[in-house]
């Protein structure tokens, strides 16, 4: 996207040949706004939620996406959300960590098989190509309970996601630490 961005604005700046002195400055002032914008990545956004979700359960839509629904379980849905580029369009990603326990617990630890049971999935939302969530098999969740509706958990899960640029399935880890409380 962002050499589409840098290429549209070279034919501007080459079709403003025929065009005044003052036009050409400004596609020229575009042109550095741009490759500056490349350069500095501390623009980013970045927003993250810890949130606690009471009386739900996860469940599959028919495309294979996990959503939050009404259950008898509390569900804990971590969301990562990273614009790198703010002023364009179409580059913004959000990834997605949900499952679900058993609301009499006042703390537990989830490794491998028990991910599957506690349907822990993995979602990454974007403008690419997304076949579903993906559910989480490898890893440790583990959580307490540290107050009314607060939750202290780590999270360092490991799953298979298809790189769509390499045309091959890779690793990734994901660790998280964090306070979830219910969701404003």
């Amino acid at each position: 996207m962002k050499i589409l961005k840098i290429w549209a604005s070279s034919v501007l700046l080459l079709s403003s040949c025929t065009t005044s002195d003052t036009e050409n400055v400004e596609v020229e002032n575009r042109l550095d706004t741009l490759q500056e914008e490349l350069s500095n990545p501390d623009d980013d956004i970045i927003v993250e939620s810890f949130n606690l979700h009471k009386n739900s359960s996860i469940a599959l839509d028919d495309y294979g996406f996990a959503y939050i629904t009404t259950g008898k379980k509390l569900v804990f849905e971590y969301s990562y959300y990273l614009d790198p580029a703010p002023s364009w369009v179409d580059d913004e990603n959000t990834e997605i960590i949900v499952f679900e326990v058993d609301p009499a617990l006042e703390n537990f630890v989830f490794q491998n098989s028990d991910l599957i049971s506690s349907s822990t999935f993995f979602t990454n939302l974007c403008f690419c190509i997304v076949d579903k969530s993906i559910a989480i098999e490898n890893g440790k969740i583990q959580g307490l309970n540290v107050g009314t509706d607060v939750w202290e958990l780590d999270i360092n899960v490991n799953f298979e996601e298809f790189n769509y640029s390499t045309e091959k399935f890779e690793e990734r880890n994901i660790t998280i630490t964090g306070l979830f409380s219910l969701e404003n």
